[in-house]
This record gives C-alpha cells, structure tokens and sequence, in this order.
C-alpha cells in the first residue's frame, strides 16, 4: 500500500461519518426520540477518521524523509500511531459526546449551528420555535454540535394549589385544592419552548395553565349549589362539563403536559358566613330541645305547634321550657354539647340527656 492509498482510506471513513451525520440530522421528527445509530456510527467513524489522518501522515513522512522503499514496518508505525490517535480521541470526547440518563428522565439538546434558529411551527401560538433533539433514559450518543439545555423527568410534578373564593349558586364560597402537571412525552417540543430554564417553565405553566383551571372551575361552580358542592368534593373535577374537558385538553397540548392529579381538599362558607350558619344550627338544635321538654310535659306535635283545638302551648309553657334548656345545657360537657349542635346526637337523644340532668342523673 502506497502513500495516496493511506489517504484514500482516511478519506472514506471521512465520507462514511459525513454521510452517518447527514442520516441523523435528516430523521429528526417532532416529538421523537433521535436515532442513535447515526450518533453512535458518527462518533466512532469520526474518531476513526482521525487516527486515519494520522496514519496517512505518518505513511507519507515516512515516504519523504526515509530512502529505503515502503516495508512492513512503515505500515505497522502508522498503524500504531493511528491507533493511538484514536484512542486518544476517544479519551478526550467521550464525556462531551456520550451522556447516561435514568429511565424516568430524557433530555433537549439543540445544535450550535442551526439549534439557535425558529425551525419548527407553533401553530396554535402562530410562531416558530426552534427543533429539540429528543433523548431518554440510557446511553446516548450526540453529535458533537448538539448541546443539551434541558434534562428533566417524565414522573416530575409542576405541583400548583388552587385557594380562591368562588361564587356557588347560591352562596360565596372557600375552594381549596390542587392539581399537577407531567411532560407529555409525545409533545416535549410545546413543553421545552415553555421556558428552557426548569425553575422558570414551572412558573409560567402554572401561571399560563392555572389561570385556565381556576376560571374554569369558578364558572361551572356558579351553576352549583354549596352544600352539593362540598358533598362531591371529591368529583367535581369529572363533572366539569364536556366542552371545558375538550378546552383543558387543548391546554394540555399546546404547553406539552398532562393534567396529572386534580383534587378538591377543601370547600367552605367564608368565616363571617360559617359563623352565622353555625348561630343558625345552634337555634334550630335548642329548638328542638324545646321541643322535646314540651313533649316531656305530655304536649303533643300539634299542641306545639299550635295547631289542636285545645291544650296548646302557651307562651308561659314555652318560655320555662326554653328556660330549663337553656340552664341545663351550661352543665352538659362541652363535647357532648357539640355533638348536639353539630347533629350527631338526634333531638331524642339530646332530649333525655337533658331530661337525665333535670332529674339529676345524665344517660
């Protein structure tokens, strides 16, 4: 093998990583894993390519400055020089070129040359926005112009709580809950062009898709009732209606997540309102303790409420049944008190403690 035959050698494995690139920069596709064959092919052909170059050179000064005609040992030099040249290549690229992730993480990459540019179309923000070179979890090759900007996770939640007042139909109201947001792994092009810096894409998400959330909330709930509202708490965020879920999920594709959890922790009458309402059930629960001490008495339903033709309850009756109730409930615990007022003792139960303590004894 002559001199020019060292550097057609060298030539075709430059030629053969050239077109190794050329594949992979070709098959990039939108929100697709790259392919790595072309990567790796690149990174080995390339180094090659070098220790090539080497060999070639050292055939060739071999030829210039030696008198004696091309041997064995010529070509075992270059050879072992190119070796070493690529070994050495190898050494010092690898860490720049080859790049692990963990299973549940992938990673952005752009490229120096063309990464910086708009290259691909946003259409539901009517702009462009530039091509990401997708990678997962594993071993990864890159070319050596791709720069990786963002490495992240496919389980990470972008947490935001939600703590608003909202009108219900028939009151104001207290909501208090949240939801989380995932990489959508078939959209991670929306979801990089949020924000390259993680900190700051977690902000503008929970400003930009929370907004969308707690409008969307505030007017379905305007069409319930508190009281239901609290009861199914729980599912309110499946009984959103269909044209808001078709919205939501709009939401979702054009910043590249998914809706992950979404809880109601808390619904609740505003402080001034819960303490009228409670001032309310402690009323209609001593009423009804009235009541009972009246039926003590022998006073039927409708003797009580006015309503038989004789024997109804005076004013007098009343006024020294409220009196005793209201004496004796100073002497209940205050724990049974609450269960009175709060209604998980029913008025018959609360009337014979009452009745218990009026005869001195308490069941």
């Amino acid at each position: 093998m002559n001199v020019i035959g060292a550097w057609m050698i060298a030539g075709c494995i430059g030629i053969l990583a050239i077109f190794s690139a050329l594949v992979g920069v070709v098959k990039v596709k939108e929100n697709k894993p790259v392919e790595q064959l072309s990567r790796w092919t690149w990174f080995v052909l390339s180094r090659l390519f070098v220790g090539a170059l080497a060999y070639a050179a050292t055939i060739n000064i071999l030829a210039t400055f030696s008198d004696s005609d091309p041997n064995w040992a010529w070509y075992f030099g270059g050879i072992l020089v190119g070796l070493s040249v690529f070994a050495l290549m190898i050494e010092l690229t690898h860490k720049s070129a080859l790049f692990r992730l963990a299973g549940n993480k992938f990673a952005l990459a752009t490229d120096i040359f063309f990464g910086r540019r708009a290259t691909f179309i946003r259409e539901d923000m009517d702009c462009a926005i530039r091509t990401y070179r997708i990678y997962l979890g594993g071993l990864n090759a890159k070319f050596d112009w791709e720069i990786v900007e963002i490495v992240d996770e496919f389980n990470r939640d972008v947490i935001d709580t939600i703590s608003s007042t909202v009108e219900f139909e028939d009151s104001p109201g207290l909501l208090s809950g949240k939801y989380t947001l995932r990489p959508d792994p078939e959209r991670l092009q929306y979801f990089a062009a949020t924000n390259v810096d993680t900190a700051k894409r977690d902000a503008l998400l929970k400003e930009a898709f929370g907004g969308y959330v707690r409008m969307y909330l505030s007017d379905f709930l305007k069409t319930k009732k508190i009281d239901g509202a609290m009861a199914t708490k729980g599912t309110l965020f499946d009984e959103l209606p269909e044209s808001v879920k078709t919205e939501l999920r709009r939401q979702e594709e054009k910043y590249g997540v998914k809706l992950n959890t979404r809880i109601i922790d808390n619904i609740d009458y505003p402080p001034e309102l819960a303490k009228v309402n409670e001032q309310i059930s402690v009323m209609a629960r001593i009423r009804e303790m009235v009541n009972f001490q009246l039926e003590s008495w022998g006073k039927t339903k409708e003797q009580i409420e006015g309503k038989a033709d004789r024997g109804n309850v005076t004013p007098e009756e009343r006024k020294e049944a409220e009196r005793l109730v209201l004496a004796i409930t100073e002497q209940v615990p205050e724990r049974t008190l609450r269960h009175i007022i709060d209604g998980r003792l029913d008025s018959k139960t609360a009337g014979k403690i009452i009745l218990g303590i009026n005869s001195g004894k308490e069941e």
